[in-house]
């Protein structure tokens, strides 16, 4: 029977390992889900913010761990140390995705609706900022999303017609656009996309060319050799071979994982998390190491599968985000004691895995 493994910060909870213990070191092992009725080998995704944690199921269904405290997790209790389903009269529909980088969320369902929920400060949600009631109530978004994206204080939209928008915090010009906006607003020039990425104050998008475009923040060059400390615009970064690859974002470095297994990143690389030993930044580089099958990013620590179902991780590790059973930088990427994985997540400083 698959199993649910997790280790990093949880000092919410947001492990869902039914304790407030501060830091898990290494992998730990539950079966506690099936308090809730819940086979792990139905996940099929992770996200995770600074204090709260979800995971989704082949079935569209939710469920939440972590701090409540403003409105993470919407009528779950205020802290909750292990995952119960998030059940609410909006999210009526199956979800297909989730997104969250610190503490409002975001999900996407069958029918192409997007809704939000959370925090609300900087008018991430798409509307003008309100008071702290308005957290425990799920908003809609837009209508027609392919896909969003959550930055930390800003948000990105693909449409079905590749098209993209954004809402929030607009000072790293992560909006790219000139304005501040408290709506979803069209990034300009910007056709024919099939995949985003948000990281802390930047995003990129990959048109079906092949073309990785980004804008927002550039001061660790996560929007690769650029020398500009801002991008205000969506300008071309990138070029690959194919469309066939997954976009990621930390939240100051970014990277491609491509049809072969390669993942090339680049960007800030202060706590390793390009693979490499330390350095300020770096431009883009293939990592050298056997294939991935897929990889996460935390805020700055990541996850890997490697094409032998193996979990390695590598960069940040000041809660034990890496696993590896110390606080030591992860200054490659380490193979850990657990095997036979099928599904990785992240959040700023978690770690998830489904284990067969």
């Amino acid at each position: 029977m698959a199993r649910r493994a997790a280790c990093g910060a949880n000092s919410s909870g947001q492990l869902g390992l039914r304790s407030l213990e501060g830091e898990f070191l290494e992998p730990t092992v539950v079966n506690c889900l099936r308090l809730v009725n819940l086979d792990p080998a139905e996940i099929v995704s992770f996200a995770g913010g600074a204090t709260h944690s979800f995971l989704l199921t082949s079935k569209g269904r939710v469920y939440g761990a972590g701090s409540n405290s403003k409105g993470q997790l919407l009528t779950l209790l205020t802290e909750n140390i292990e995952f119960r389903e998030i059940v609410s009269t909006q999210l009526v529909r199956r979800i297909t995705q989730l997104a969250t980088k610190w503490e409002t969320s975001y999900a996407l369902d069958d029918n192409g609706s997007c809704w939000s929920w959370g925090p609300n400060n900087y008018g991430h949600q798409g509307r003008p900022s309100s008071d702290a009631s308005k957290r425990y109530e799920v908003r809609i978004l837009s209508s027609r999303v392919k896909q969003v994206a959550a930055g930390l204080r800003h948000v990105t939209v693909l449409h079905e017609d590749g098209t993209v928008s954004t809402a929030g915090d607009n000072r790293k010009c992560q909006l790219g656009y000139q304005s501040a906006l408290q709506h979803l607003e069209r990034v300009p020039s910007l056709d024919g996309v099939v995949q985003i990425a948000c990281g802390q104050n930047h995003s990129l998008a990959l048109t079906n060319d092949g073309k990785i475009f980004g804008w927002g923040c550039n001061k660790f060059r996560q929007l690769a050799d650029n020398e500009a400390l801002t991008l205000n615009r969506p300008t071309l970064i990138y070029e690959s071979r194919s469309t066939d690859i997954k976009l990621l974002c930390g939240w100051t470095h970014s990277a491609i994982l491509d049809q072969c297994g390669k993942l090339t990143n680049w960007g800030r690389n202060s706590y390793c998390q390009l693979g490499i030993q330390a350095s300020p930044w770096e431009p883009p580089r293939t990592l050298d190491f056997k294939p991935f099958k897929d990889v996460a990013f935390g805020s700055e620590h990541c996850l890997g599968i490697t094409v032998d179902n193996e979990l390695v991780s590598w960069g940040w590790n000041e809660h034990g985000s890496c696993g590896n059973g110390d606080y030591d930088v992860g200054d490659k990427p380490t193979y850990l004691k657990i095997n036979n994985v099928s599904q990785i997540g992240a959040g700023t400083g978690q770690s998830f895995a489904v284990v067969a």
